[in-house]
């Protein structure tokens, strides 16, 4: 090893500004170029050198901070500016439409606060010069009032990211949910809209968001090459092998240059198929979901005690599922328990306060939500799934109207 380093000798290049472009070793100069002696103890990967009044000074350890620091600026970098505008941004808007669409969530830095949604000021309230977007999940695919969200992202120039994963096929006056947002999320579990077996779907207009997006899900790689494009000698973007690496001069398959930190989401075909054969009857399975969500919640508002979550005059949900809401938390335990022993399962409303999680404790005290403790304790949710038959709805009528 010392050997090696003693006798090879590293030749550089630099740009106008004197930043070091590349190394070469001595055998792979090339006629024409102007190319300076690296100091002897310059280590390629690991230093980088500067050219000074014709001088290369070397700067030890150099290129290790900078990569360092490149790759952290990237991450965030590609992350967040691949929402164009937001950039500079720390802080998003986000609203959980828990307990009949009167509950905001506002995550700032880790910084909890709960809201009224009927009180729109106070979300107006929370926004900053750094605030870049306003976040919504509509919960169950209950939308909440779109009009004065827009307004307020319009006034305030923010972009509306949307968790779609409840709320495939849901609208706002008429328009699917998406077409309001940047960027919307979507799930395909089993149990959600329409299924692949497990994964979803990032969707957006932006297609620099789409393009990372992809990256991440196949490994963080630069290539974008699918189906028969893999075959092509060199590749979709026609120069596959080349020298696509800055600080080492040695070409590379561009399969395996990677600009994001990624992970492998690749959906096998089989998932693909089965999602296209689900979409040839998505307008039934949005129907269905729409009538047996009306038919179960009917066999519910009989019990006393039990409320129904308001869906706004422009909003037609796609129901995910069938919200609960009990007078109390003494109603609801009874009614779970008398559910669950006569095989109609029912859900937890997801998270109720997240901060009541282990995961999540560290970030606030729960006791200072109280509407976000009031939804777990009075809230639950049971299905409205497009496989239902006659014979389970007849079932869940049955077991509701035994409840005493």
């Amino acid at each position: 090893m010392n050997k090696h380093k003693d006798t090879m000798h590293y030749y550089l290049q630099f740009d106008e500004n004197g930043k070091q472009t590349t190394y070469l070793t001595e055998k792979n100069r090339l006629e024409g170029f102007v190319y300076y002696k690296a100091p002897q103890d310059f280590n390629p990967l690991k230093d980088l050198c500067f050219l000074k009044d014709g001088i290369v000074v070397l700067n030890k350890g150099s290129l290790i901070k900078k990569t360092q620091e490149e790759r952290e600026q990237r991450i965030v970098d590609k992350q967040i500016a691949m929402l164009k505008m937001f950039s500079d941004s720390n802080e998003f808007r986000t609203i959980s439409l828990d307990h009949n669409n009167i509950e905001i969530l506002i995550v700032n830095n880790g910084d909890f606060r709960s809201i009224l949604l009927e009180q729109k000021n106070l979300l107006e309230d929370k926004i900053t010069p750094k605030t870049k977007a306003i976040f919504i999940s509509p919960v169950l695919g209950n939308p909440p009032d779109m009009d004065a969200i827009l307004d307020i992202a319009s006034r305030y120039n923010l972009e509306i990211l949307i968790d779609g994963c409840d709320s495939l096929g849901s609208t706002w006056d008429g328009r699917h949910l998406n077409e309001f947002a940047a960027a919307t999320s979507c799930s395909f579990y089993p149990a959600h809209h329409i299924t692949t077996g497990e994964g979803g779907t990032v969707s957006s207009a932006f297609e620099e968001l789409i393009d990372t997006a992809r990256s991440i899900a196949w490994w963080g790689r630069d290539c974008y090459c699918i189906g028969v494009s893999n075959l092509a000698p060199k590749g979709t973007c026609g120069c596959r092998i080349k020298k696509w690496l800055d600080n080492v001069d040695v070409e590379i398959d561009h399969k395996y240059v990677f600009t994001n930190m990624g992970y492998n989401l690749k959906p096998l075909d089989l998932q693909g198929n089965i999602g296209l054969e689900q979409l040839k009857k998505i307008d039934i399975v949005h129907q269905k979901r729409r009538d047996h969500k009306d038919t179960v919640q009917h066999f519910f508002n009989k019990i006393e005690g039990v409320k129904e979550v308001a869906c706004h005059s422009k909003a037609n949900p796609s129901w995910f599922g069938v919200p609960i809401i009990c007078k109390d938390a003494v109603l609801k335990q009874r009614l779970v328990a008398h559910l669950e022993d006569n095989n109609v399962q029912t859900r937890t409303y997801f998270a109720g306060n997240i901060l009541l999680h282990p995961g999540y404790a560290h970030l606030g005290d729960w006791r200072e939500y109280p509407k976000a403790n009031e939804v777990l304790y009075r809230v639950f949710f049971v299905g409205c799934s497009p496989t239902y038959t006659p014979g389970i709805l007849n079932h869940i009528e049955k077991v509701v109207a035994d409840f005493s």
